[in-house]
């Protein structure tokens, strides 16, 4: 009888832990905090995508809300992410030296965070991604980078998705793009462009709040 409720008691454990999963603050596994350079922002990267690459379903990866990073992503995508919890408090800043970002196969600047391949999913806060678009409308318009330009949520193949809560200002380009989604839900977030920066008109191109395009 005790063997059979030590077992019970066993499966309980097991099946909470499956259910709500760790909780994984960038924090403690390595991000750079407040710090602008190059090397700090692609650790940071790195770091960020290594933690979602990692993580098991029903995992939560926080940002902490008195976290600023500097960021450069250190992949072209992440993909086949499972039942994840991606909760940015604080603040993601993407580096604004355009020369330092990469290129894919196809011409186009890596996006911020771009997710491919996967389904049950929610990204939220109450903190922002702060995408420094200055520099990249007055480079385009200059003729200087190409119009690919990085996205700050991208999502591609991607099912039952949420996005609430998150601020996201000055992107490059669009705000959040969608491509091939179902089930996708988007709320109570803020999306704010200001093409009056640094007292110059330069017009923010191309900076589409949502796109999306469905199966």
């Amino acid at each position: 009888m005790i063997v059979k409720r030590m077992i019970f008691l066993l499966l309980i454990l097991i099946t909470v832990n499956i259910s709500y999963g760790r909780d994984i603050y960038l924090g403690d596994i390595g991000i750079i905090n407040d710090q602008y350079d190059y090397d700090s922002s692609k650790h940071n990267g790195c770091v960020f995508y290594d933690a979602l690459d990692t993580a098991n379903g029903g995992d939560s990866i926080y940002l902490r809300e008195n976290e600023t990073i500097y960021y450069v992503p250190c992949y072209e995508y992440i993909e086949n992410l499972y039942m994840l919890d991606i909760v940015i408090n604080g603040e993601l800043i993407l580096y604004n030296e355009t020369g330092s970002w990469e290129l894919n196969n196809d011409g186009r600047y890596y996006n911020a965070i771009d997710i491919r391949n996967s389904k049950n999913m929610v990204i939220r806060g109450t903190g922002k991604i702060n995408g420094y678009g200055y520099i990249w409308w007055k480079e385009f318009k200059n003729n200087d980078i190409v119009r690919f330009r990085p996205t700050l949520i991208n999502l591609e193949n991607t099912i039952n998705i949420t996005i609430h809560g998150i601020y996201l200002e000055n992107s490059p380009r669009f705000n959040i793009y969608i491509d091939n989604g179902l089930d996708i839900e988007i709320y109570n977030i803020t999306i704010w462009i200001n093409f009056l920066e640094n007292k110059k008109l330069v017009f923010p191109y191309n900076t589409d709040g949502i796109d999306f395009s469905g199966v």
